[in-house]
């Protein structure tokens, strides 16, 4: 009907276009359905079910098909209604398309493109289940930015008797610390699509510190014979060390500088899923906004806000007293 109506031509031969089209379509429409499950063999499904290609690969082969016997159809078609000189149909004016180009590129085209986008979505949306399986089973803890630091600390005790110092014990402790930031993916993780955009969207949980070792070593211990030191007030040094490390982490960009891994992460993990179930859309990755993350920080527990009054003292060479 669209390429009659391109030619020009009046209704009464329309309708006999039509009337011819309602005569060879139902064996046609056999020889498009026998092509297209003989394409279909054993191995092009193995490969669509191991990649959820179902219908890509549809189209593809439709696409195939069609372009085997549009042309012939069409010219069967419009050689038994118009007049013809040795097969050959007279049109006015030059650079006209033939029947045959006006169905390939103006009909078939258009319907093939729709299809194809309609078979990107429907490719990823059931791929994207056992996608996002096989990452959260491999990578349930996604660690993406690690920080190494050291910090020292000392403690004097001194003990006094009428005013004079009869006795002193002194202790300096270096510490090195190694944190790992990363992703928890069971607390969130989710794929979605956005048509409007043409995006691929990965959204991961806000980074965290997944990880943080602490390595404490006492370069400096003198015991004075009246004054000892015991071992809750080693616990209580290190522990606060322990805290200004983290402080020290979240006023960093070190959560910044996950987030663009782990961007460079999953492009890597699934970009080439994406390009090749739906070549028109793009990744992007996106991090939930939670009630920690208002101010664009991490909530710090409340011995490291900069208000506790047990938060270590910097002191000269990066050391805290304790």
């Amino acid at each position: 009907q669209h390429v009659g109506e391109r030619m020009g031509l009046p209704d009464s031969i329309q309708a006999l276009v039509m009337a011819e089209y309602d005569k060879h379509h139902p064996y046609l429409r056999q020889l498009y359905f026998n092509d297209f499950m003989t394409l279909q063999d054993s191995t092009s499904d193995l490969y669509n079910k191991w990649y959820n290609n179902h219908y890509n690969s549809a189209v593809d082969m439709l696409e195939e098909v069609t372009s085997k016997y549009t042309c012939f159809f069409v010219n069967q078609i419009m050689a038994s209604v118009l007049e013809t000189t040795d097969g050959k149909i007279s049109v006015l004016g030059t650079k006209r398309e033939t029947p045959c180009g006006v169905a390939m590129q103006e009909a078939l085209a258009p319907m093939l493109k729709r299809l194809r986008e309609s078979a990107e979505i429907k490719d990823f949306s059931a791929s994207k289940g056992l996608l996002k399986e096989r990452i959260e089973k491999n990578a349930a803890q996604l660690i993406t930015y690690e920080v190494q630091s050291k910090m020292g600390l000392n403690k004097r005790m001194v003990t006094t008797l009428f005013g004079l110092d009869v006795s002193s014990t002194e202790i300096e402790i270096t510490a090195m610390s190694v944190a790992k930031i990363g992703f928890d993916l069971d607390k969130y993780f989710e794929i979605s699509i956005n048509e409007r955009k043409k995006e691929v969207v990965v959204s991961l949980p806000q980074p965290e510190i997944i990880a943080h070792d602490v390595h404490p070593r006492i370069d400096k211990l003198d015991v004075g014979w009246w004054q000892g030191i015991d071992k809750d007030d080693l616990n209580k040094g290190i522990d606060r060390l322990r805290r200004e490390f983290r402080r020290k982490i979240r006023q960093s960009d070190a959560f910044d500088k996950a987030k663009k891994q782990a961007e460079e992460v999953m492009n890597s993990m699934i970009g080439p899923v994406v390009q090749a179930l739906a070549p028109d859309y793009k990744l992007r990755v996106r991090f939930r906004a939670t009630a920690n993350y208002i101010s664009g920080t991490p909530s710090e527990p409340a011995s490291s806000r900069p208000d506790s009054p047990d938060k270590p003292k910097p002191v000269a060479g990066g050391s805290s007293s304790w």
